[in-house]
């Protein structure tokens, strides 16, 4: 026979020892259960709290002249080639331009580049993930001038009698939309790169880090699919 113990202040019975031993594994999972719950809203509350944070006037000015340092070195470098003697070897023949074969080496770099920099974050490694940003931001930069060269390259051989029937229209109109796609790409690691210098980014949120990384992704395996389409095509 079980025998409870009756409490002074009201007549609803005590557990016994035997019935906490039946109830104590269900309020330790439920203390688990509090306890992680308790550790996710705090989570959720910082994401929040970061988010709605504005932008600083500082952050704001260093995103404006970064992005126009940024613009204006691809735009050099674009120039450069276009005045470069001998340049020939971009508008001659049913190839593809050369240029395209290195500004596909700098997109596969800024995409690892940028992964990297992800990890780093996730551990903590504040100067590594900057270091990282600020490389990416450089290879980033080098590909918008190069891409832009050998879009020029393969506008300028072209011939408009060619255009019913020809391959290079196709090839023309997907890799301007591939390349003012990479500028917005370029803005968006821009302000991730601003952010991570306000120290806005660390192991329990890295969202902007995650969709300046994916966005990469997804734009690589895109120009992997252009490139392969104008191989052929050529």
């Amino acid at each position: 026979m079980i025998y409870s113990i009756s409490c002074s202040d009201c007549e609803k019975p005590r557990l016994n020892e035997k019935h906490w031993h039946n109830v104590s594994p269900c309020v330790t999972v439920l203390q688990a259960k509090w306890q992680e719950c308790s550790g996710l809203n705090n989570s959720l509350s910082i994401i929040v709290d970061l988010m709605s944070r504005p932008l600083s006037s500082r952050a704001l000015l260093r995103i404006l002249l970064l992005t126009a340092s940024v613009l204006g070195s691809a735009g050099g470098i674009g120039v450069m080639g276009m005045r470069v003697p001998g340049r020939e070897f971009i508008q001659s023949g049913p190839r593809l331009p050369i240029p395209f074969w290195f500004s596909t080496l700098l997109l596969f770099v800024t995409s690892v580049l940028l992964q990297l920099s992800l990890d780093d974050v996730k551990r903590e490694r504040q100067r590594q993930f900057r270091r990282r940003l600020w490389s990416a931001l450089m290879t980033a930069t080098s590909f918008l001038g190069i891409q832009g060269y050998g879009l020029w390259g393969i506008v300028q051989r072209h011939r408009p009698d060619e255009t019913p029937t020809g391959s290079e229209p196709f090839v023309i109109v997907f890799a301007a939309l591939h390349w003012a796609h990479v500028i917005v790409a370029v803005l968006v690691l821009v302000y991730v790169t601003v952010q991570a210098e306000e120290n806005r980014y660390d192991h329990e949120y890295y969202w902007g880090p995650i969709v300046c990384t994916f966005f990469w992704h997804a734009l690589g395996w895109i120009w992997l699919c252009i490139l392969a389409a104008c191989v052929i095509a050529l």
